[in-house]
């Protein structure tokens, strides 16, 4: 049987030859689906690799042990002090450091979404299973589903962005001139944006200890991840280069919708105005606290308006639209469009790294650098890099929902 190598070797010939084909233009449709299967298998396969390269570095410090530790005779059972139960140790810590890796990967996109931030073929895992130690889970709608994501290679880019569209089609009669239609166009730039966290230093004993940590730690730093993501969508951010990025909501020339006697009426405006040029709305943004309103509003008589309230969650969409809940967007103000025409890009996935040794807990002003080795700690970093795109400003109101 091939080795895990060997297999990965398979593998990236295998991928070598779809893209070549894929250059040429003769890629058929079976050969586009293997190239999805492959990216799964590949990832599979890495992530064994990984393990087995994990437990290798943490046994190459504990040669010896069974021999002046626990001797010929010692016991080599896990949790034993020979070197045979040092190793299942070390291989079991390894294993669930990349098992909390592969699990956070996917979270990036939230909870049990479609889209998420990684290459096509990753698993949507749970966001939290009845094993846990603490149960708090985040928020269940994610701005993230919404939008469109894309993969990048570089650190920055540019794309058109379309800012006029005026249609002047109409009939002509033979030999006259046709009309002209105007669609202006602007080339805009995009540079990625790097969006991180760290955890506090955690106790290694606790990995040990308390079943399920490990996955807890991924799923709450690629939560707080996720949320800045909302953010940087929203509002934009900065650079890696130092530079400004736009958000929806700070990009120029997007329309505002005024205020119509109330939260319902306003937004049922801003989908008027976009039917009338010629765009379907694929979402509603909404701070909580505005739905909660629009959802607890009630007629003369006392009455929800709302069907299915209170008896039932009322379904989250508003005129057949879905709503998406965002903390991150200012209550009194919402965001109606085609979200579709929102790009998030990514110039990688997720990443899930951890520190054993030391760590500044303080700030780049007054560092506190803390000795994790002797302490028994770690400290652990989640990551991605995301960049944005508007395509369209004419596909979008920012809606104000206050008289």
């Amino acid at each position: 049987m091939p080795t895990p190598r060997e297999q990965l070797a398979t593998l990236n010939r295998e991928a070598d030859d779809i893209i070549a084909k894929a250059e040429a233009g003769t890629l058929s449709e079976a050969g586009a689906a293997r190239a999805t299967e492959l990216v799964k298998e590949r990832k599979a396969v890495q992530a064994v690799i990984a393990s087995q390269d994990a437990a290798k570095s943490a046994l190459d410090g504990m040669q010896g042990i069974g021999s002046t530790v626990g001797g010929p005779g010692a016991d080599n059972s896990v949790g034993g002090l020979g070197r045979s139960g040092q190793a299942a140790k070390a291989a079991k810590f390894a294993g669930g450091m990349l098992k909390a890796l592969e699990q956070a990967a996917p979270l990036v996109g939230g909870p049990a979404l479609k889209k998420a931030l990684v290459p096509t073929g990753a698993v949507t895992a749970p966001f939290l299973n009845g094993e846990t130690i603490i149960h708090d889970p985040g928020a269940a709608h994610h701005l993230l589903s919404a939008v469109g994501s894309l993969p990048v290679e570089t650190p920055s880019g540019s794309y058109l962005r379309q800012t006029v569209r005026t249609n002047n089609a109409d009939t002509v009669v033979n030999g006259a001139l046709k009309p002209e239609s105007v669609y202006e166009l602007e080339p805009v730039t995009w540079e990625i944006a790097t969006i991180a966290h760290v955890s506090e230093p955690v106790q290694l004993q606790w990995l040990a200890d308390y079943a399920g940590l490990e996955n807890f730690l991924a799923v709450e730093m690629s939560y707080g991840v996720d949320s800045a993501v909302s953010d940087f969508i929203l509002n934009g951010g900065t650079s890696e280069n130092g530079n400004p990025v736009s958000g929806i909501l700070t990009t120029t020339g997007i329309a505002q919708t005024a205020f119509t006697t109330n939260k319902l009426l306003s937004i049922r405006r801003a989908l008027g105005q976009l039917e009338t040029a010629g765009v379907a709305a694929t979402g509603i943004v909404l701070n909580p606290a505005d739905w909660e309103e629009i959802e607890t509003m009630l007629d003369g008589e006392g009455r929800f308006l709302l069907p299915q309230a209170p008896g039932q969650a009322v379904a989250r969409t508003l005129w057949n639209v879905p709503v998406t809940l965002v903390p991150g967007i200012p209550a009194g103000q919402a965001v109606v469009g085609d979200l579709t025409t929102i790009t998030l890009l990514y110039r990688n996935s997720l990443q899930l790294a951890w520190n054993p040794y030391h760590a500044n807990t303080g700030t780049e002003a007054a560092p506190e650098t803390v000795d994790l080795f002797r302490r028994n700690q770690a400290v652990f970093r989640a990551e991605v890099r995301v960049g944005l795109e508007i395509t369209s400003l004419k596909t979008l109101r920012v809606v104000d929902l206050t008289a």
